[in-house]
């Protein structure tokens, strides 16, 4: 019988390890350069407060992460609560080499951390006015009126009339609306706006929606389930 030998190419392997230091010094990079574009201050704006390097996990589980050209702050369930570019002076600048942040935008995000996780396990009924929270101080109001089902073949159109507060401009009224979800967990979210007061969606294969989810315009990581008992 032959004997098979396999010859292990020395090269091969030094190439492969040379690629991967390559892309590992190029994320590293990226994410440098994209420190680099943080507005540079002489001195530290009134209202900020010192980034904390290395273990950021503040009160409420809050942390951040900074990636090419955005900074992110994640909740304890690492879910983004929000996002920003690193150019955005108002909120984040270089002084000295450090970074300082704006000290009433991350009080408030330690708000939110504090309260995302648990919107994302509250439900509600079908015409509870469901409160959401904005940025600042700002809460939106929505509450569902009426919601009505036709059944073509397989596929259910679902109208949902709904109420908002006078705070939410009208062509801002698709950004609460996040995605429906049926009783087997698919989510759907083509929601076609019929007037300022309704939307309808279609559920196909027979599926059954189960809630409607809305979201915060300001802070994609506060949701709010309204359950649909029909």
């Amino acid at each position: 019988m032959a004997k098979v030998v396999i010859k292990r190419d020395g090269n091969m392997n030094k190439k492969n390890s040379f690629l991967l230091l390559i892309v590992v010094l190029s994320a590293m990079c990226l994410v440098a350069c994209g420190r680099d574009e943080v507005k540079v201050v002489r001195q530290v704006p009134k209202g900020f407060i010192y980034l904390e390097k290395g273990d950021n996990n503040w009160k409420n589980g809050l942390h951040y992460v900074f990636w090419e050209t955005q900074i992110s702050f994640v909740d304890a369930g690492r879910i983004c609560i929000y996002q920003t570019s690193v150019k955005n002076s108002e909120f984040i600048v270089q002084y000295k080499g450090d970074y300082y942040v704006n000290e009433e935008k991350l009080s408030e995000l330690m708000d939110i951390a504090a309260i995302s996780i648990e919107t994302r396990h509250m439900t509600y009924s079908l015409e509870d006015v469901v409160e959401i929270r904005g940025a600042g101080r700002a809460v939106y109001t929505v509450r569902i009126t009426a919601l009505e089902s036709n059944k073509i073949d397989s596929v259910t159109t679902y109208k949902i009339n709904y109420v908002v507060t006078s705070n939410v401009i009208e062509n801002e009224y698709a950004s609460l609306f996040a995605f429906v979800e049926t009783e087997d967990g698919v989510k759907y979210s083509m929601f076609d706006f019929i007037d300022t007061e309704t939307v309808s969606i279609d559920i196909t294969q027979n599926r059954k929606m189960d809630a409607i989810v809305f979201i915060s315009p300001d802070y994609p990581g506060l949701t709010y389930k309204v359950v649909v008992n029909e």
